[in-house]
């Protein structure tokens, strides 16, 4: 399936009460559509789903807090196993839920960039995980990453296609091939491999959050979109191959639900019920994803 898009925003910011639409990007800055995005998606969505990006959006410093590299997270040893103690800490779980905790967290964050990018201009951010750099915060917000100074995926009409880090992708499939290759085959695989040798937890368990993750993240930025949230989700999982992992419909206001084939085990954290997404019955309110 190829989305026909209008998917469009400003490089000023716009009214709060304003689709944002795309413009010519006199600045020359290539997160510019991104930025103007989620200054859109706050007033609509609220702050916190996009407030681990907006150092990184608005060309700010790797904010403070426990910085992990995520190259030396993919190489694993030494940093994995104190990502999983600072997940111990924080949730006070088991060895196996720390585990699928932190990279639920992880897969979130690391691809809130990609589909922001993707839904603003069809311009996607292609990852460097020596640039990039997860940060476990001393304050709001608890998690948040930075991308460094990233090449972008874009397409021919693009404004900034002559720009020094565009790299120009012939259609459309080859640009979700290339978000692809670079955030899932070329990182989160290896991250996950990594996290895996740490504990005893199925690779299925853990697609089905980046599943999740990927559907939250489109659920939170698609109304900066003309296209339908819900349309959006099934070609990024479809481009991931994980579209049997969770299904999608709209709600009657046409935004994006979706209830997962996994779970993500943060049930079993002390008073803590089922998420609202979960495949376990009476799944309760939960803002997890």
């Amino acid at each position: 399936m190829t989305l026909i898009s209008s998917l469009a925003v400003s490089s000023t910011p716009t009214h709060p009460g304003e689709l944002p639409h795309r413009s010519s990007d006199a600045s020359g800055d290539m997160r510019a559509p991104m930025r103007e995005a989620a200054y859109y998606l706050e007033n609509h969505v609220g702050p916190h789903p996009l407030a681990g990006i907006k150092p990184w959006l608005e060309h700010g410093d790797v904010p403070q807090g426990t910085i992990v590299n995520s190259g030396d997270l993919a190489a694993g040893g030494e940093v994995t196993a104190a990502l999983i103690e600072h997940s111990s800490q924080l949730w006070g779980a088991a060895d196996h839920v720390s585990v699928a905790l932190a990279w639920k967290t992880y897969c979130y964050w690391s691809v809130l960039p990609s589909v922001l990018g993707f839904v603003s201009a069809h311009r996607v951010p292609l990852w460097n995980p020596e640039e990039a750099h997860f940060v476990i915060g001393r304050e709001s917000p608890l998690f948040s990453l930075h991308l460094g100074d990233p090449k972008f995926a874009v397409l021919a009409d693009d404004p900034l296609a002559s720009h020094p880090a565009a790299v120009v992708m012939k259609d459309h499939q080859e640009l979700l091939d290339a978000m692809r290759a670079t955030l899932f085959d070329g990182h989160l695989e290896v991250v996950m491999s990594a996290l895996r040798q740490q504990a005893r937890i199925g690779r299925r368990n853990l697609l089905g959050s980046l599943a999740s993750g990927i559907c939250y993240a489109v659920a939170c930025c698609a109304e900066a979109s003309h296209v339908s949230s819900e349309a959006i989700a099934a070609e990024l999982l479809e481009a991931f191959d994980v579209a049997h992992l969770v299904d999608i419909s709209s709600d009657e206001f046409g935004k994006l639900t979706y209830r997962r084939h996994t779970c993500c085990l943060a049930f079993t954290l002390e008073g803590r019920n089922v998420c609202s997404t979960c495949c376990l019955p009476e799944a309760g309110q939960s803002a997890c994803g």
